[in-house]
């Protein structure tokens, strides 16, 4: 769209609700004219592109539009002027400019950023001046550095209290940083030394995590932070969800209406399942008022088991051989036990079909269950149950 035509096009609708547009060349002039009063019914901000918002007018005037919406959505390459030596003298200048805003009244931010991390924490101000911020959705590429700064405006801080949504893309992000970030948006943990004490007790209702390295830690911080409140979690971008995490949710979370998860693993040797998980399978989810489920099953190979069982169980201490019902020392070499690979297939194959019925007859206890979606892409789908089977033909035929 031609910058002239969209300036006369505002022009002409001073009764404009929201707007969403991209551009390779946001101007000064184009700022200026969504800043000024002749937009008052103005409330979503979506800006795509933007890599001409370099000087400091056109950051001011930024600025004082985002202190009238409600909804501010900002996705480029660099907000900021990038350059692989950072200007120390122009970050500060510009983080002035952020500290000197307005207190906005911004309920929805999202913000999708690839740039330096210098040029990023300008933005943090904007969480320090949107007290009414509901919903807050972050995509950077900064890792560990950024989320201690946000868990540290969120938490020392105890800035965002109405916070309610939380959506987190950061592959490069840890699990205990991630767990800490989670920490913090839930109002627990304020240090009792700063001047906001632990009063800050945030309702998370919504959370979202896309992070390869997600894991146990963030598993329970999810669980000790959000276990009354949480009403949505949505984890599918996870690489895995091994048994016992998926568990340990579905057992802990009572309000959960939405469960988003993408691979739920079990392992292929009789002993990567303990009977502590079986058992735990038998016994109803207390998740009772789901409504929306959606999920994979499948199996790991032998040879991952002893990488994944010790690394994904928070509460596996390591033996977990010991409560198995098989002698197995984990190797594949199926002979070594002194039993035939026919018996060992056929012990395999049976104790699938038991965790799967377990499964199975789980997610037939959900009776308020509207949106059920199950299969894989490039993992082969374990191989159906009766009860699976049976199950899926109830959902089919109601």
């Amino acid at each position: 769209m031609p910058i002239n035509f969209a300036l006369d096009f505002f022009k002409a609708h001073p009764t404009l609700q929201d707007i969403s547009f991209e551009f390779d060349t946001i101007t000064p002039e184009l700022i200026a004219t969504l800043d000024k009063s002749h937009l008052p019914a103005l409330k979503p901000f979506g800006l795509i592109g933007g890599d001409d918002i370099k000087d400091d007018a056109s950051v001011q005037q930024l600025i004082h539009a985002c202190a009238r919406l409600e909804s501010l959505e900002i996705s480029t390459e660099h907000f900021m002027d990038y350059r692989e030596e950072p200007n120390v003298d122009l970050y500060q200048e510009r983080k002035t400019i952020m500290e000197n805003m307005p207190t906005t009244r911004l309920r929805y931010l999202y913000i999708d950023l690839h740039c330096a991390s210098q040029e990023a924490v300008t933005l943090f101000p904007l969480l320090r001046k949107s007290p009414l911020l509901q919903d807050l959705h972050i995509n950077f590429c900064l890792g560990n550095d950024m989320s201690n700064s946000i868990a540290t405006i969120l938490r020392d801080e105890g800035y965002c209290p109405e916070l309610k949504t939380l959506s987190i893309i950061q592959d490069e992000i840890t699990d205990s940083k991630l767990a800490e970030l989670v920490n913090a948006c839930t109002g627990h943990g304020s240090s009792l030394t700063t001047t906001t004490p632990d009063k800050v007790h945030r309702i998370l209702k919504s959370l979202s995590i896309a992070s390869k390295n997600y894991g146990p830690l963030t598993i329970n911080s999810i669980i000790q932070n959000c276990v009354q409140n949480l009403v949505a979690l949505d984890i599918r971008e996870c690489e895995y969800v091994h048994l016992s995490n998926f568990i340990a949710l579905v057992s802990n979370l009572p309000g959960l209406q939405t469960l988003f998860v993408g691979n739920i693993y079990f392992v292929s040797r009789v002993q990567g399942v303990t009977n502590s998980l079986v058992n735990a399978l038998e016994t109803p989810w207390v998740c009772r008022g789901l409504e929306s489920l959606r999920f994979n099953l499948c199996w790991i190979n032998a040879k991952d088991d002893s990488n994944v069982e010790d690394d994904s169980n928070p509460e596996d201490d390591g033996n977990a051989d010991d409560d198995s019902d098989t002698e197995d020392d984990g190797n594949t070499d199926c002979g070594s036990t002194g039993r035939s690979d026919t018996n060992d297939m056929a012990d395999l194959a049976n104790f699938r079909s038991r965790c799967l019925g377990c499964f199975w007859d789980r997610v037939g206890e959900l009776k308020n269950l509207r949106y059920l979606s199950y299969g894989g892409d490039d993992i082969p789908l374990i191989t159906s149950t009766e009860n699976e089977v049976s199950y899926l033909d109830r959902l089919r035929g109601s």
